[in-house]
């Protein structure tokens, strides 16, 4: 299946060492293409007791009250077994549950694709703050898969937790 990540979820070392300190193994995570959804914003109005800051969420344009909102992030190729092990990760269903997106690569070929977005009652109405090495992780794959550089600019200017 295909899955879309558009967090931390880009990085793989972060992923695997995550898997590592819960003992667990991915069995199948293909990185397919860089791609994109229409219609979502990326945000921050989720805290992570684990990264201790805000984490990343997408929300509909329709809640911006904005046109043209688009998420950048990477399609993957994913097995049964390792879409279990993200959903441990993302604290399915508590905390983000599973929707499907249509992502379109930057190469316009559009999949369906399933990704997670955070559960209503645990977002925040205002901007959680990032802690730095997370906002390191999303940008530093930014960068390494050829995203937009307004959009790479966007995530620089994310507002951080002060050191």
């Amino acid at each position: 299946m295909k899955y879309f990540a558009y967090g931390s979820n880009m990085d793989m070392d972060d992923l695997l060492q995550w898997c590592d300190r819960n003992g667990l193994h991915l069995s199948e995570m293909v990185l397919k293409a860089t791609a994109y959804i229409d219609n979502f914003r990326l945000s921050f109005n989720y805290y992570s007791k684990e990264r201790k800051g805000g984490a990343a969420n997408i929300m509909s344009g329709s809640d911006f009250l904005e046109t043209n909102a688009r998420t950048y992030g990477l399609l993957y190729e994913i097995d049964n077994k390792t879409r279990e092990i993200i959903r441990k990760k993302e604290g399915f269903p508590d905390h983000y549950g599973e929707i499907v997106v249509c992502a379109q690569t930057t190469g316009g070929i559009t999949f369906k694709a399933m990704t997670y977005k955070v559960q209503e009652k645990r977002e925040y109405e205002s901007h959680q703050k990032p802690t730095d090495y997370y906002m390191n992780l999303i940008i530093s794959n930014a960068r390494k898969n050829h995203f937009p550089q307004d959009y790479v600019s966007f995530l620089e200017n994310i507002v951080r937790q002060v050191k």
